[in-house]
C-alpha cells in the first residue's frame, strides 16, 4: 500500500511526537544536514525539538578555529545555552606544521578559550586533544567553572617540562571527574618535584591516569594539589616500582574516602617480565576504611619467551592480599597481547595463585570475583575451567564472567608493546 505525507505545518503534527522518537528520526538523518534543514521548514515545533539534541554535543573543534567559535557563541547564545559536551583538538602529529604550535591564552578573562567556556552555561564535559595553553596568572584564575567531567590528552602549558603550569590550568575548573593523558615527552624529575601552589585545590570525585611513561610525574603533583578526602574513584597504571610507592603515598594521603581503585598493571609484565619485587605492600591498601571495588588489567599471552598471564598473576596475588574487610567486589580484565592469539583460561593467569589467596584472605567477605574476557567463542567454553579452579565460588554464584570490548585499552597496550620491542633491539 503506498502512501504520501503533505510536507505541511498542518498536516505533520510534530509537536505530538515522543522524545524517544524524535531522537530515532535524528539519528536516521544524522549524515544528512540538508534533510534536517528541511524539517525545520515543515514546522518550528520539530525545530524546537531537534535544536537540543544537534547542540548537545560539539566537536572536535581545531585549535585555529576556537576565536571564531568564540565570536559564534557571542552572536547565538540561544544556540549556546544548548550545548554539554565539547571537544578541542589540534588534529594528529603528521597532519601539523613542524614549528611549535600557538598557545591558548587562559591569561586574560577575554581571551577566546576563556570566552568559550564563560558562555557555555550548560556545559558539562570537556574534552582537550594535543592543547598547549598559556596559564593564567596565580592571583587572577579565571573561574572555576563546574563541569561533570574534564580530559586533557596529551595536553600542556607553559614550561613543557614542568607540570605546574599545567595544574595551574586545571585549577580553573571544578569537574567531578578528571582524566589525564600526558605527552610523550622527557620530563627532568628533578624539576617536576618543584613546589605546587595553587589558589583552588583540585577537587575532583573520579581521577583516572592513561599513560605509563608519566604517571610518576602526575601522582606527585597530584599530592599537592588534590583536596584532602575528595577520591572516590581512582584508575591509574603501575609498571615501576617508584609509580606504585607514589600510589601509595597518595593512597595513605587522600584514600580515606575511596570506593573504587583500578589497577593496570599489565605493562609492568613487560617492563619487569618476573614481576620482580616492585613493593606493592607499599599501596597501603589497608589504610582505604571505604573501599569496595578493587579492578585490574592484566595481560595475557606470550610476549617473547614470557607468559605474561603468570607474571601478573603473582602481581595479583600480592596485591589481593592486602585487601581490606571492607572489599566486596574484585573485577579481573584480561587484555590479550596479540588480537589473533588463542585464548585458554588456564594460560592466561595463575588460577592456582589467585585460588590459593581467595582462600586464605577474602573469599568469605566478597560478594563477587568477576573475570572480564576477550573471546569470540561463548562463555560456556571457559565454565568447566572456572568450576575446578573455584568451586566454592561457582557453588555460591560469587564468581561471574563476562566478554567484553577490547576498545581503546587494546590499542594504546599494541603500542606499548610495539615501542618496548623496538627499544629491545
Amino acid at each position: 500500500m503506498e502512501m504520501s505525507l503533505k510536507t505541511s505545518a498542518h498536516s505533520v503534527a510534530i509537536q505530538d511526537l515522543p522524545a524517544d522518537v524524535a531522537r530515532i528520526i535524528l539519528k536516521h538523518l544524522a549524515s544528512d544536514r540538508g534533510a534536517i534543514s528541511a524539517c525545520t521548514l515543515i514546522s518550528r515545533a520539530w525545530e524546537a525539538i531537534s535544536r537540543p539534541e544537534l547542540f548537545a554535543s560539539i566537536g572536535p573543534i581545531h585549535a585555529s578555529r576556537i576565536p571564531e567559535f568564540a565570536t559564534f557563541l557571542d552572536s547565538n547564545p540561544h544556540l549556546a545555552m544548548l550545548i554539554k559536551e565539547i571537544a578541542f583538538s589540534r588534529g594528529r602529529a603528521w597532519q601539523e606544521p613542524p614549528e611549535a604550535p600557538e598557545a591558548l591564552s587562559t591569561e586574560h578573562h577575554t581571551s577566546p578559550f576563556i570566552r568559550v567556556l564563560r558562555n557555555l552555561p550548560a556545559l558539562q564535559s570537556l574534552q582537550c586533544k594535543r592543547l598547549h595553553f598559556t596559564p593564567p596568572h596565580h592571583d587572577d584564575i579565571p573561574g572555576p567553572f563546574k563541569l561533570r567531567s574534564l580530559a586533557l590528552y596529551a595536553c600542556s602549558a607553559g614550561d613543557q617540562l614542568r607540570t605546574s603550569s599545567l595544574f595551574t590550568v586545571l585549577s580553573m575548573f571544578e569537574a567531578q571527574a578528571l582524566e589525564i593523558a600526558a605527552p610523550y615527552v622527557d620530563l627532568d624529575p628533578e624539576v617536576e618535584c618543584e613546589p605546587i601552589s595553587l589558589a583552588r585545590p583540585l577537587a575532583c570525585q573520579t581521577l583516572t591516569l592513561k599513560d605509563h611513561n608519566v604517571q610518576s610525574v602526575i601522582l606527585p603533583a597530584l599530592r599537592q594539589t588534590l583536596q584532602p578526602g575528595c577520591l572516590r574513584k581512582l584508575a591509574v597504571p603501575c609498571s615501576t616500582r617508584a609509580q606504585v610507592i607514589n600510589l601509595g603515598v597518595l593512597v595513605r594521603n587522600f584514600g580515606y574516602n575511596l570506593e573504587h581503585l583500578e589497577l593496570d598493571v599489565g605493562y609492568m609484565a613487560i617492563l619487569n617480565p618476573r614481576c620482580d619485587d616492585v613493593g606493592w605492600d607499599a599501596l597501603n591498601l589497608s589504610l582505604c576504611p571505604t573501599l569496595t571495588t578493587l579492578s585490574f588489567v592484566v595481560l595475557h599471552g606470550y610476549y617473547g619467551h614470557c607468559h605474561l598471564g603468570h607474571y601478573c598473576s603473582n602481581a595479583l596475588a600480592k596485591i589481593l592480599a592486602q585487601l581490606s574487610t571492607t572489599v566486596q567486589d574484585v573485577v579481573i580484565r584480561l587484555i590479550p597481547v596479540s588480537h589473533w592469539s588463542p585464548f585458554s583460561l588456564e594460560e592466561s593467569v595463575d588460577l592456582s595463585t589467585i585460588r590459593r589467596v581467595f582462600d586464605e584472605h577474602v573469599f568469605s567477605r566478597l560478594r563477587s570475583v568477576t573475570l572480564q574476557l576477550h573471546d569470540w567463542r561463548p562463555l560456556d567454553t571457559h565454565r568447566d575451567t572456572l568450576d575446578n579452579a573455584f568451586p566454592e565460588f561457582r557453588k555460591s554464584e560469587v564468581l561471574r564472567i563476562e566478554l567484553v570490548e577490547l576498545g581503546d585499552l587494546f590499542e594504546q597496550y599494541r603500542r606499548l608493546i610495539f615501542i618496548s620491542t623496538l627499544s629491545r633491539w
